[in-house]
């Protein structure tokens, strides 16, 4: 082989080896580029899996708040009924009491009137028995 041979010979061997050693370097970058983006997704896929277990456990606090919220204003409404219903006893109890009032005031005047009543009819029998005394001594004369 002459020098102008081995020459090219070697420069073949060094653009091989240059060229190896790119390949090399570029296989390089290629898997650290690899072992990153696979890392990338890994960790974007933690991130997706925690946020949607967070939006689950959301879920189920925004499901037992509005259940709770509708307990509490069930509750509020039965209390503001119950609050009703206790004014209508308290408003029926004291027209009750007004109605007892005025019986009562009736009854009294009722009462009065029977008295008086039987004040007039032992009056009225007293007079009959005076007439008739009267017309009894008068007929035996």
């Amino acid at each position: 082989m002459t020098t102008l041979e081995a020459s090219h010979a070697k420069a073949g061997q060094e653009q091989a080896q240059q060229a190896q050693a790119a390949t090399k370097k570029d296989a390089g970058a290629l898997l650290e580029h690899a072992g990153n983006q696979q890392d990338n997704i890994y960790e974007y896929t933690q991130t997706i899996q925690k946020l949607a277990a967070g939006r689950i456990t959301d879920v189920a606090r925004i499901a037992s708040l509005q259940h709770n919220l509708r307990t509490t204003a069930t509750q509020h409404a039965q209390a503001a009924s119950d609050l009703a219903a206790c004014r209508d006893l308290a408003d029926r109890h004291q027209e009750l009491g007004e109605l007892a009032a005025r019986s009562a005031g009736v009854i009294g005047r009722s009462i009065d009137l029977v008295q008086q009543r039987d004040a007039e009819v032992t009056l009225l029998q007293k007079q009959v028995m005076t007439e008739r005394q009267v017309v009894d001594k008068l007929l035996q004369k």
